[in-house]
């Protein structure tokens, strides 16, 4: 069975910081097959930026897993986030993504623009990560 990860991230900054930590290296990290993610390759650090805030005006973390990740591709529109949600028992698995047409202004712009969104939603697992990532990287293209 697939082990939950970032037990209590709801109510420890430091477990908190550390899954969102998690979150980003596993994204950016080098794929096989999917292409070199890697954030030094700087074609990709100026074509993915965050769209939403994940912290209050004073700098500390909403502490609600919502967004624990987020991403725009610049080029197409296209953003994602994830919802982590706290695990309620040893045995709680939980992944469900669904897209939806929002229209917002993304952190750092002004002006509204209609965004194509993927939103994946799960209790964080060994056994989920994977298909997670997989869904963002695909989506993200």
């Amino acid at each position: 069975m697939s082990e939950i990860l970032y037990r209590g991230f709801y109510n420890n900054w430091a477990i908190y910081r550390a899954n969102r930590a998690y979150w980003f290296g596993r994204f950016w990290s080098k794929h096989k097959g999917g292409g070199d993610w890697s954030k030094a390759d700087d074609s990709y650090r100026r074509r993915y930026k965050p769209y939403l805030s994940d912290r209050f005006n004073n700098g500390v973390f909403f502490l609600d897993g919502n967004p624990i990740f987020n991403l725009w591709n610049v080029e197409t529109g296209k953003v994602a986030r994830v919802v982590q949600l706290e695990a309620e028992g040893d045995d709680d698995r939980y992944f469900s993504s669904f897209t939806q047409k929002i229209e917002m202004a993304p952190i750092g712009h002004e002006e509204i623009q209609p965004l194509d969104e993927l939103v994946v939603i799960l209790v964080l697992s060994t056994g989920l990560v994977e298909q997670a990532v997989g869904e963002l990287r695909e989506w993200l293209r």
